[in-house]
């Protein structure tokens, strides 16, 4: 079901933003490796990182439904990890935890209308996956099925705050986060961008330069 968009979003003035940032993320990440090269040295950069991403394991986690082991996991979190100290805790996981985990939480979006069940399965707590905060657990979400979930972090909810969205908060939360996919997939309908990648590449890169 598609969400309402806020009340205080200047909708005419991000649709205009999104619109010149389409090609400009791809530019970005061509250009860059960022951490990505803690992990895996032979991408060049962190583009192709990404569509190694999107082309391997949407398909493959669908399929057999986990996260095979440890460095599955590592493959993607990496993507959206912000410090060292997330990989030597992403690198405390066992492969038997990361199958457990990811299979209840992938489960969990069979049986749960809501993504919120998963993501509370995934996220860095007494049950969950070490290392594994909010928003690299819906940047997990985010590679299972890109087409029903989208990534949830702080440069996207600057984006969103710059343009008038009041209701979100600064960093990524899983209570917060349905309310924000409603917005992000009706942001899709009404921008007229091609998919929720898409969307999320646009904004992710105009938050990046938001001082």
């Amino acid at each position: 079901m598609t969400g309402s968009l806020p009340d205080g979003l200047d909708l005419t003035t991000i649709a205009n933003a999104i619109k010149t940032a389409k090609g400009q993320y791809e530019a970005y990440c061509r250009d860059n490796k960022n951490h990505v090269a803690i992990w895996r040295s032979d991408f060049s950069s962190l583009w192709d990182y990404e569509q190694h991403l999107f082309d391997t394991y949407p398909e493959m986690l669908q399929s057999c439904g986990c996260f095979p082991n440890q460095s599955a996991l590592l493959d993607v979190a990496v993507w959206k990890l912000s410090t060292n100290a997330n990989f030597t805790l992403l690198l405390s996981n066992t492969d038997a935890t990361v199958r457990c985990r990811s299979r209840d939480a992938f489960g969990a979006l069979k049986d749960y209308e809501s993504p919120d069940p998963a993501l509370r399965i995934l996220s860095d707590n007494p049950d969950g996956l070490n290392g594994i905060g909010p928003a690299a657990a819906t940047a997990l979400l985010t590679v299972y099925n890109p087409d029903r979930f989208t990534v949830m972090d702080k440069n996207v909810l600057s984006t969103l705050a710059n343009y008038g969205v009041r209701d979100l908060p600064k960093k990524a939360s899983v209570t917060d986060y349905e309310r924000y996919l409603e917005i992000c997939r009706r942001l899709v309908e009404v921008t007229h961008v091609t998919s929720l990648r898409q969307l999320d590449r646009c904004l992710w890169y105009l938050g990046s330069n938001i001082e």
